[in-house]
């Protein structure tokens, strides 16, 4: 069996150092799509063609 060195703790510096752009990163995305959530109609916006909706007797 290898002996296996001891583990060093990350300092506070470093994790904050990684930590930092995914929290920053995460932060950008909720803020830049929250308004977009409730507005779907606009992201999924389609008109059904008229043959389509012949075909599905919606028409």
């Amino acid at each position: 069996m290898a002996a296996t060195a001891p583990v060093r703790p990350v300092s506070p510096l470093l994790r904050a150092l990684l930590l930092a752009p995914l929290a920053l990163a995460a932060g950008w995305a909720f803020l830049v799509l929250w308004p977009a959530a409730g507005a779907t109609d606009e992201l999924f916006a389609w008109a059904m063609s008229p043959v389509t909706a012949a075909l599905l007797g919606s028409g």
